[in-house]
């Protein structure tokens, strides 16, 4: 059985996401258009196996600060608290983070945080760690979402490979950000993003 603090954290976590999908819900709802039936739909071309290069949206990086984005004097702060090895929050990523970012972050509505919730699914805490030594080369965000477009082509799982070769496609500093992350340099920072 979990210490009364790990039942709390996971309690804790649950809510913080629960409330994180019923924001992105509202935000959909409110930002849908209705679509006439009688039109017909675009065809979509077929779904390929072969993880294609990230090409980094670099125009949406132009308001950030380390792993926050868009305008401090934002009326509203919101915080993610993540894991990017959960479904959930790549399924979030996919369908409502790009509206997110055009809708209330751009427009300078909310001023946005993301915050590893550590180490509740296996390799999470050596992701945001990497996620992290990304960010001492001001490149949190771009690293944040290559994570979630590439993840799915690596079985929802990603190893210390994945993550070095991920630093090269950015154009990291490979040396200085695989100090890093063997180094466990930001582990103490992840840790201290997980809920209390």
């Amino acid at each position: 059985m979990a210490s009364p603090h790990q039942q709390r954290r996971i309690l804790l976590l649950f809510a913080a996401v629960l409330l994180l999908l019923i924001a992105c819900e509202a935000a959909s709802t409110l930002s849908s258009t209705v679509v006439d039936p009688s039109e017909s739909l675009p065809e979509q071309a077929p779904p390929t196996e072969v993880a294609p290069t990230a090409t980094p949206q670099t125009d949406r990086y132009t308001n950030t600060s380390g792993n926050f984005m868009g305008s401090p004097s934002a009326p509203v702060l919101l915080t993610e608290f993540g894991d990017f090895h959960c479904p959930y929050c790549r399924e979030f990523y996919e369908e409502h983070f790009d509206d997110l970012v055009r809708d209330y972050i751009e427009p300078g509505l909310v001023y946005f945080s993301y915050r590893s919730a550590g180490y509740f699914l296996d390799g999470a805490g050596l992701v945001a760690e990497a996620a992290y030594c990304a960010q001492d080369q001001e490149a949190f965000w771009p690293y944040h979402d290559m994570i979630f477009e590439q993840i799915v082509y690596r079985d929802g799982y990603l190893e210390r490979d994945d993550l070095l070769d991920f630093a090269d496609q950015l154009d990291l500093d490979s040396t200085r950000f695989g100090n890093c992350l063997i180094s466990g340099a930001n582990s103490a920072r992840v840790e201290l993003d997980g809920i209390h």
